[in-house]
């Protein structure tokens, strides 16, 4: 007994220790557990942020065919709004800090505008409208991935997973830039000074990634190639725009396949 009494200081001065210890080791996990989830909640949000990203993309080529003469890709636009549409109100959950940024009032200001009144506009303005805003959806998945601090995730060569999205993101829309060029060119079977320019540098800009990745052959994005060198870009375009556009959204799905994958 006296033992004890004489012990009682040091166990409750080691008690009191490992109720420190522990309460430090449950503060850390619940704090881990939190980022976990923010970052899955994060994760959540850049892939519709992606899928939104892709279906912009196809409303902007399809749009253009439209305008430049060839209404046999019209038919697909009610369903492919419907689901811009779905995607934004998925969206609607993100936290305030990116609801509340002008990249992302932009998006929601700027789509209605393009879903109602394309058919008002010149090609022209439908291609510049839809670049500003797929480039404010760019801008808010960047946002997304610093707010969730995505770029804190690696990748199993050592790269982070919001520098990865960030340069596929970056070649999907140099794709998807050309799938709308090349299908409007493809409607009128002309092909404008100015729209050769900025195929060509489209074309080199997506030749200069693929030749530098590492990540997939891309054989679709380089068939894509070949056909705006060969079918495109001549005196008479001689691909029609729903063949066209249809081979360029399978270049676009290979990218987006290799994003999905890492």
């Amino acid at each position: 007994m006296d033992t004890i009494l004489t012990n009682l200081p040091i166990i409750a001065g080691v008690s009191l220790v490992l109720l420190i210890l522990g309460s430090i080791v449950w503060k850390r996990a619940s704090t881990y557990n939190s980022i976990q989830i923010s970052r899955q909640g994060g994760l959540q949000h850049l892939t519709t942020l992606r899928q939104l990203l892709a279906t912009i993309q196809q409303h902007r080529g399809i749009t253009n065919g439209v305008l430049c003469g060839d209404d046999k890709l019209q038919s697909r636009l009610p369903s492919l709004q419907s689901d811009i549409n779905r995607h934004l109100q998925t969206l609607a959950t993100l936290d305030e800090p990116i609801r509340g940024t002008s990249s992302w009032r932009h998006v929601e200001d700027k789509w209605p505008a393009v879903q109602s009144h394309y058919r008002q506009w010149s090609a022209e303005q439908n291609l510049a409208t839809h670049n500003q805003l797929l480039a404010a959806v760019l801008e808010s998945v960047e946002e997304c991935a610093q707010h969730y601090r995505l770029a804190e995730l690696p990748q199993k060569d050592g790269e982070s997973i919001a520098a990865l999205w960030k340069d596929l993101l970056k070649v999907a829309e140099c794709v998807g830039q050309a799938r709308a060029l090349g299908t409007g060119v493809a409607a009128k079977s002309k092909c404008s000074s100015v729209e050769r320019i900025r195929l060509k540098y489209l074309h080199e800009s997506i030749h200069n990634f693929v030749s530098a990745q590492k990540h997939s052959e891309y054989p679709t994005v380089k068939k894509l190639l070949s056909t705006i060198e060969n079918k495109v870009l001549i005196m008479i375009p001689s691909v029609a725009a729903l063949e066209y556009f249809d081979d360029a959204t399978a270049a676009l799905d290979e990218v987006f396949s290799v994003l999905m994958s890492e």
